[in-house]
């Protein structure tokens, strides 16, 4: 906590320099307040850039993000703002820590592991995976770019037929 505590006050001229806006997805709860306080600085200090969003999965797990996205839901109907029937995947997706941001279109994931470590369970539904037996801080930017032109390659079906 205290590197990201760190980073998140070192970091932010360079974000504004380069046009990065800041997001954060996972749940603040047990926190500590300082970090809080830092996000919510990151956040404000960057809310106007509009480049690329770079957003941290702090205190995150895929499960915990469907089950909290399920209880607000639930919350809703029994407090007779909606009705049961018109929960749908939107609805879904707009209680999830991710909302308002694209699914991944390519999983990178390094070190070696065949699996996908609760991360974003949801949104890479349809995700392309690439893996590496290299470990993250090695992770080099030819390796960035190999994982970019093997998902170029890919035939993106979204679970359909085979196009060809």
């Amino acid at each position: 906590m205290e590197l990201l505590s760190r980073y998140l006050t070192d970091e932010i001229d360079e974000f504004n320099e380069n046009n990065v806006q800041v997001r954060f997805m996972g749940s603040r709860e047990g926190l500590p307040k300082v970090v809080q306080e830092k996000m919510d600085y990151a956040l404000k200090a960057t809310c106007n850039n509009t480049g690329i969003i770079l957003n941290l999965a702090i205190n995150y797990g895929g499960q915990a993000e469907i089950l909290h996205a399920v209880q607000s839901i639930a919350q809703q109907v029994k407090d007779g703002k909606l009705e049961p029937q018109a929960i749908d995947i939107q609805m879904v997706e707009d209680n999830l820590y991710s909302r308002q941001l694209p699914p991944p279109d390519l999983l990178i994931r390094p070190g070696g592991d065949l699996r996908v470590s609760n991360f974003m369970l949801w949104q890479i539904a349809y995700a392309e995976i690439w893996t590496t037996d290299t470990y993250w801080p090695a992770f080099t930017q030819e390796m960035l770019l190999d994982a970019i032109r093997s998902y170029q390659k890919r035939d993106r079906r979204y679970g359909g037929l085979n196009s060809k």
